[in-house]
């Protein structure tokens, strides 16, 4: 090493290669590194666009599943068949002290139970409600700890489903993902729409969205 050194620093030969190394690969040495950094922020800003790109399209596609859903519970709503179920159910709870407690509560399960069911499995849902204006939910269709219960005096009042009844009494409305305790804990939204009856509110109709739905539009 010391001979190499001592060749090119004591040389006139050596010189001429130091001065060629110097001018010639250490610029292209330079040149290259500067056109790798182009081509790295060329890639990242073109991975940047992609990702712009594809989040407009998911958001796209996210307004699109809750308009749907907000038009589902809207025409549900003003169904004959769920103004007849709310005040048949409601009817038998209040008169029967609950659910499931006389017949005619099962009388009102024999006539209309059959068909929420069927619309709740059709149109994919997790779960539907029928809640009566006092906040007793009525009737639902999955049938776990929140059926019975009241949404403004019990546990569930601070729920996303007692969130969504609230604003449900006046409008169509629609509450985000978050934790629901009767559904195992795992975050439920809900949309919700008043149900009215000679011009009277006379309860709410609302519907749980399966997490699912949104998980297969994020991925």
């Amino acid at each position: 090493m010391s001979k190499l050194l001592k060749f090119l620093f004591g040389s006139l030969l050596g010189k001429l290669i130091l001065a060629f190394f110097v001018l010639g690969v250490a610029p292209a040495a330079i040149v290259g590194v500067i056109s790798y950094q182009k081509a790295a922020s060329s890639l990242t800003d073109e991975s940047f666009a992609k990702l712009e790109a594809v989040r407009g399209i998911k958001t796209s596609q996210i307004e699109g599943y809750f308009n749907e859903r907000l038009g589902d519970v809207s025409v549900l709503s003003s169904n004959a068949t769920v103004v007849e179920a709310i005040s048949a159910f409601e009817h038998a709870f209040m008169e029967e002290g609950g659910v499931d407690n006389g017949p005619l509560y099962a009388a009102a399960v024999a006539e209309y139970g059959d068909w929420l069911t069927q619309y709740n499995d059709e149109y994919g849902y997790y779960d539907l409600f029928l809640i009566a204006e006092n906040g007793d939910v009525v009737w639902t269709a999955f049938k776990e700890s929140d059926l019975g219960e009241n949404l403004v005096t019990g546990s569930l009042s601070g729920s996303p489903l007692g969130a969504v009844f609230q604003k449900g009494l006046s409008a169509i409305s629609v509450q985000d993902f978050a934790a629901y305790a009767p559904s195992g804990g795992v975050p439920a939204g809900f949309v919700s729409a008043p149900v009215y009856a000679g011009g009277d509110v006379e309860g709410v109709v609302a519907l749980q969205l399966p997490l699912e739905a949104i998980n297969t539009i994020m991925q």
